[in-house]
């Protein structure tokens, strides 16, 4: 009986899956799961080495989301501004941490026939606050310049979150960055390498990557 038709472009799908992967040997060290283990245990204090201008007591320009337009904004600046002084910052708040997701791109087609890149070390979900400055509906007449000022919260990341790619030892300047860049196909947030090597802090950064050095494992 001949194979089914079916069952064979399934494979070779999953064939080509694999071949444009990218596997990380270093996730089969046991050094490399103390890593991501000690990133899940302190992923608040990771997201405040990699993210500074998100940590603070005060709050910035940056944090206020405005739905009106530029003349409105400019008259209700000193009643924003009044908010921000009466209103503590709170801190940007870790949701959940997610072990080895897969990077997919899920755009194209189905989730089974998705491009699969590789995996996550981990993606860290959390949220930074935001002031939402709205015009109040219905609109009233009445009162032309009055606005809504409410203290919420928006994703760091977006609905991607932030990626964590942990290293023991650090691979050559231009696998680790072809690696990422190759993850940044279906992945659009922020990526962070930790490692207790901070040979190439600089360079990431350069590159629009975070990086964080974390205690190194003991031998």
């Amino acid at each position: 009986m001949g194979a089914d038709p079916g069952e064979d472009s399934m494979a070779k799908s999953r064939d080509k899956v694999q071949q444009e992967g990218f596997w990380d040997e270093e996730v089969k060290k046991p050094a490399h799961d103390d890593v991501v283990v000690w990133v899940d245990d302190n992923a608040g204090l990771v997201l405040r080495r990699a993210f500074p201008e998100l940590f603070g007591p005060q709050w910035t320009t940056s944090d206020v989301e405005w739905a009106m337009d530029p003349a409105r904004q400019a008259r209700a600046t000193a009643e924003v501004e009044a908010f921000m002084e009466a209103t503590p910052r709170p801190e940007p708040r870790v949701k959940r941490t997610t072990w080895e997701r897969v990077l997919r791109d899920e755009d194209l087609g189905p989730r089974r026939y998705a491009r699969s890149v590789g995996f996550a070390d981990l993606i860290i979900e959390a949220e930074r606050p935001k002031i939402f400055v709205e015009v109040p509906e219905p609109f009233d007449r009445s009162r032309p310049d009055a606005v809504n000022i409410t203290l919420g919260w928006n994703r760091i990341g977006g609905h991607y979150g932030v990626l964590i790619e942990a290293k023991t030892e650090l691979p050559t300047r231009g696998e680790l960055i072809r690696q990422l860049r190759h993850y940044g196909t279906v992945f659009g947030g922020p990526m962070v390498v930790v490692s207790p090597d901070d040979s190439y802090a600089k360079l990431l950064n350069a590159q629009g990557i975070r990086f964080v050095q974390c205690p190194r494992v003991p031998a």
